[in-house]
């Protein structure tokens, strides 16, 4: 067996509750909150660091200046978190969201200035021509407000039926648009200009590979994660770059008791009556879990609710977890769930819904559901 497919049985006491197999910001924060919770946790992560994408680099020598390498913005770290865990985080916010030139004319463009509306008005009716159109993007932007405040909370609550949080906003067009049709027809709508569209639509594609009108809506699960952060959708940068959150969330595990082992690769989880990982190729991972390793690795980025038809348990005191999206720092309460095949193996999962993170898949004990 080649050296990075090494074999993990064994490695894992049998009073062990949960195993996380990856070290990124989702593991740290389910191992930080579990370790809290008296569970006896081991995290496994591949690389010889922790913090997966959520990393900082020095890249000038002889500079004290740490950036972020690839994840690089804070948004979906909710407050309770940092409070709970007591990280120590420098968060500014960030003042320049975007500039857009005008793919006709590159000398002008738009840019969204956090901290001066009139600056990113009087930008756009540059670009555009259009007053009506700066007040149209300023009352897009004003409409996503009271959704964010309302749905963010949501993300350390346990889970809810999407009819449930359906019942809670305020302005169910704009839920159901959001929630049913494709992106697209929200923005034609709302903007008339393909530039201020185009700009509305980033939050919606980067990272997904989709289009405004994909029926799949991966667009609008996307969209909505980046204009609910923090419940106002702002996005803060961190002095010492995303491994100054990583390791601020590492220093909280381990003070609660969690073990962190680097180095350590693994690439099955098989599920079985005593702890185990044991590392196999993807083709055992997806016969031992009942489910392709796309399904696992790349699946799609849900909603933070369960469907209307979804069987599911109410969540545990422990909270909810949430997986991170598209390279921004996420960090949520830890839910321990077993695959729906878990059941064949003699093992009854506790909760329905399956969801994973590329760097924070959760496995427990002899029960399948880890406590």
């Amino acid at each position: 067996m080649p050296p990075r497919y090494a074999h993990y049985r064994g490695l894992m006491s049998a009073h062990d509750d949960v195993v996380i197999v990856g070290g990124g910001h989702n593991a740290l924060t389910a191992a930080a909150h579990l370790a809290r919770a008296r569970k006896r946790v081991v995290v496994l992560g591949r690389q010889d660091r922790v913090g997966g994408a959520a990393v900082s680099e020095q890249p000038w020598a002889g500079v004290d200046a740490r950036l972020s390498r690839y994840s690089y913005l804070v948004s979906l770290l909710p407050r309770t978190i940092i409070d709970d865990l007591d990280l120590r985080l420098d968060l500014r916010r960030r003042r320049y969201s975007s500039y857009t030139p005008d793919p006709a004319d590159p000398s002008r463009g738009i840019l969204i200035d956090n901290a001066d509306a009139a600056a990113t008005t009087a930008s756009v009716i540059r670009t555009t021509g259009d007053l009506r159109e700066a007040e149209r993007f300023d009352a897009f932007t004003d409409r996503l407000l009271p959704l964010a405040a309302t749905v963010f909370p949501s993300v350390t609550e346990p889970l809810r039926r999407a009819s449930e949080m359906r019942a809670e906003v305020a302005d169910t067009a704009l839920w159901d648009a959001l929630t049913t049709r494709p992106l697209g027809g929200l923005l034609r709508d709302g903007l008339g200009t393909d530039i201020a569209r185009g700009i509305a639509l980033t939050d919606g594609l980067i990272g997904t590979f989709s289009r405004a009108d994909d029926p799949s809506l991966r667009q609008n699960r996307c969209f909505l994660y980046h204009v609910i952060g923090g419940g106002t959708g702002d996005w803060d940068v961190p002095v010492g770059g995303m491994g100054r959150v990583s390791a601020a969330l590492e220093n909280a595990a381990r003070r609660a008791g969690a073990e962190i082992r680097v180095n350590a690769t693994v690439s099955a989880v098989v599920p079985g009556g005593s702890p185990c990982i044991e590392a196999r190729t993807m083709t055992d991972l997806e016969g031992s879990l009942g489910m392709t390793a796309g399904d696992i690795f790349h699946g799609p980025l849900s909603w933070p609710w369960a469907g209307d038809d979804e069987p599911f348990e109410s969540a545990p005191s422990v909270g909810a977890w949430r997986r991170r999206t598209n390279g921004y720092c996420c960090a949520g309460r830890a839910r321990v769930a077993a695959a729906p095949s878990a059941a064949s193996a003699g093992t009854t999962p506790r909760w329905r819904r399956w969801s994973c993170s590329t760097d924070a898949q959760l496995c427990g004990g002899s029960g399948g559901a880890g406590g």
